[in-house]
C-alpha cells in the first residue's frame, strides 16, 4: 500500500494486446489486478476507440481490473462482413464479458457505448453487477428525431469528417483542443458504413433505444444498480422518472465528452458509486 492508504498504480499497460473474442479480432486494453473481484469493462461511443478511456484507467485500475474494448469498426477492430449495428455489437461485448472470470462485472459506457451498456445490462443481468452511463445516446426528442434522417444521408455521403468538423459543438465552454482533436481524429478516421449503420441502428430501427419512447422501455426494464452520469439536467430527466435503482448525477459546464472535459469529478462520482477510496 502507498503512504495515503491506497495500492499502487499498476503497470500502465498491463495484459493488453490483440486477441480473439467470440471468433474475432479485435484490441484490449486490460490493467489493474487481473483477479480482482470486480471488472470494469469500459465502452467507448460512436466514432471512437478504446483510448477515450485515457484520462479513467490510471485512477480505475487501482481498485479493479479495468478492460477496454475497440469495438467492432472502431479503433483496430475490423469491420467484418456484416453490417455493423447495436445488436452486433451487443453480442460483441457479451462474448467478451463471458471470458472473464471476475465475479462482479460493471459496464461503464460514453455515449453509443452507454446506450449499449444499458442495452447489454437489461438482457444479459446474468453477466452484468452493475452500468455506469456517461450522457449516453437514448432519449432523443421530436426535434432530434425528425433531423435523423437527414443527418443519416449526411454521414452516408461525408462519412466522419462531417461530425468531425462540428466536434466543438460536443464541448463544453474551455475544453482542451487537444482534446477535441483526438475525438476530432478518431470519427473522421472510423469508416462510414459502420457509422451509418450504427446511427440507423440507433435511432431509426423499429423500437430504437435512441428514440424517446425507445429509451423509456429500456429504462423501465433495466434492474441493474445503475449510475448516470449528464451535463444537464434536461439530459438527466428519463433515467430519473423511469429508471429504478438508479443514481443520476449531472455536472454542470460540461459538454457530451465528461470523460475527457471533467475526467477528475467523473472518476471521483465514479469512485464513491463503487464504495472505494478515492486516489484523489
Amino acid at each position: 500500500m502507498t503512504e495515503a492508504g491506497l495500492p499502487p498504480v499498476p503497470a500502465i499497460f498491463g495484459r493488453s494486446g490483440y486477441r480473439e473474442i467470440g471468433g474475432r479480432r479485435t484490441f484490449v486494453i486490460d490493467v489493474g489486478q487481473e483477479h480482482s473481484a470486480r471488472a470494469l469493462v469500459l465502452v467507448h461511443g460512436w466514432g471512437g476507440d478504446a483510448s477515450a478511456w485515457a484520462e479513467l484507467i490510471p485512477g480505475l485500475q487501482r481498485h479493479a481490473r479495468v478492460v477496454a474494448v475497440d469495438l467492432r469498426g472502431h479503433g483496430a477492430a475490423p469491420a467484418g462482413e456484416e453490417d455493423v449495428t447495436l445488436d452486433v455489437l451487443a453480442a460483441d461485448l457479451v462474448a467478451l464479458l463471458a471470458t472473464l472470470a471476475n465475479p462482479e462485472r460493471v459496464l461503464v459506457g460514453h455515449s453509443l457505448g452507454g446506450a449499449l451498456a444499458a442495452m447489454v445490462a437489461v438482457n444479459r443481468p446474468d453477466l452484468v453487477s452493475g452500468a455506469v452511463l456517461i450522457d449516453p445516446a437514448y432519449g432523443a426528442g421530436d426535434r432530434e428525431m425528425k433531423e435523423a434522417p437527414g443527418r443519416l444521408a449526411e454521414i452516408r455521403r461525408e462519412g466522419g469528417a462531417v461530425v468531425a468538423r462540428r466536434i466543438d459543438e460536443a464541448f463544453g465552454q474551455g475544453a482542451e483542443p487537444a482534446v477535441m482533436l483526438r475525438a476530432a481524429y478518431a470519427m473522421a478516421t472510423t469508416p462510414p458504413d459502420v457509422l451509418a449503420s450504427l446511427y440507423a441502428s440507433n435511432y431509426l430501427d423499429a423500437q430504437a433505444i435512441g428514440s424517446e419512447p425507445g429509451a423509456i422501455g429500456w429504462i423501465r426494464r433495466r434492474r441493474v444498480r445503475t449510475l448516470v452520469l449528464v451535463p444537464s439536467e434536461e439530459r438527466a430527466t428519463l433515467d430519473r422518472v423511469h429508471g429504478s435503482d438508479t443514481d443520476v448525477v449531472v455536472l454542470q459546464g460540461a459538454g457530451h465528452f465528461l470523460h475527457h472535459e471533467q475526467a477528475s469529478a467523473v472518476l471521483v462520482t465514479i469512485e464513491r458509486w463503487l464504495g472505494v477510496k478515492s486516489g484523489g
